[in-house]
């Protein structure tokens, strides 16, 4: 039961993140399917966290390390992003919540959307880094010889360091800072690029920002550590 469990929440986060990617791609793939890929990851993002009712039940018990605090902020942070995605998208819709005659500036919502649908992305990517151990842990069950298991896991360690430099190459070219800060009212699109390196494009900058969490959470463990064994010297003396 819980490997069928882990393996739905699996796919579900792959569907939402490649679903994610896409949205970033709305040049790509048209004001309808644009807005249908987004209910769709508003509906994943749902099921995510109701499959993970265990962890909003245990918000108020134990001790709050900085791992903790990190996670908790992150996840925080991203309900008010999807909040923001949905009311600025039913503000610009120009298909699916458009009978609605939904009031407003347009172009507020515009500002609005490219902002939170950047950071959302972002904060994605951060989640997963902070979940990575999981894969990780998934990974190291597969069967090697201790020669081999070496051999691939520095050649998948030197990979996805490859993917995450490259995201910055990535996150310069595409001037991804101007959606993160707002200091563009209108972003010019790429109307002809290759849809396979938009995507791998974006898988990298994924890789940049997950290998940024799962590092800065574990940084914050070491400090946990050290500063715990400083407590417990201390009290010795």
């Amino acid at each position: 039961m819980k490997k069928t469990l882990l393996a739905v929440k699996i796919l579900i986060d792959l569907a939402m993140t490649a679903l994610l990617i896409c949205l970033m791609g709305y040049h790509l793939f048209g004001e309808t399917q644009h807005e249908w890929m987004g209910i769709s990851v508003l509906v994943l993002f749902l099921i995510h966290n109701s499959l993970n009712l265990r962890w909003y039940k245990n918000l108020f018990k134990g001790k709050y390390t900085a791992t903790r605090i990190y996670k908790l902020v992150v996840n925080i942070l991203l309900w008010v992003l999807m909040a923001c995605n949905i009311a600025s998208a039913m503000l610009i819709s120009a298909e699916i919540f458009l009978p609605l005659n939904i009031n407003g500036d347009i172009m507020t919502g515009r500002q609005l959307h490219l902002f939170a649908t950047m950071w959302t992305f972002i904060f994605m990517s951060l989640h997963l880094g902070l979940h990575f151990s999981l894969f990780i842990g998934l990974a190291k069950r597969i069967k090697l010889s201790d020669k081999a298991g070496i051999a691939v896991k520095w050649i998948l360690r030197a990979v996805f360091l490859g993917l995450a430099v490259y995201g910055i190459v990535v996150f310069v070219q595409r001037a991804m800072w101007e959606e993160m800060f707002l200091t563009t009212h209108f972003k010019f699109l790429q109307y002809g690029e290759s849809v396979m390196k938009f995507l791998f494009d974006y898988v990298c900058v994924i890789c940049l920002f997950g290998a940024l969490g799962y590092y800065s959470n574990k940084g914050l463990q070491i400090l946990s550590k050290k500063k715990k064994g400083v407590l417990c010297n201390t009290e010795k003396v």
